[in-house]
């Protein structure tokens, strides 16, 4: 995540359901399954809940 948030959001200033929007195109596999998941449930969540979750998730930031 924090390589996201260094080269792409910071560099285009974006808002925050963009943010999120983006960072989903960066998920493979487990990560990408759970964020369906989680979006299923909570469609309104902003991208620093969904890192937030991520984190506690799978425990890491990469």
């Amino acid at each position: 995540m924090t390589k996201f948030e260094n080269k792409n959001a910071g560099i285009f200033e974006l808002e925050d359901r963009k943010k999120r929007d983006y960072l989903r195109l960066c998920f493979t596999d487990k990560a990408s399954e759970y964020y369906a998941l989680v979006m299923d449930r909570e469609v309104e969540l902003g991208y620093h809940e969904v890192v937030d979750k991520l984190e506690r998730r799978f425990g890491y930031r990469d």
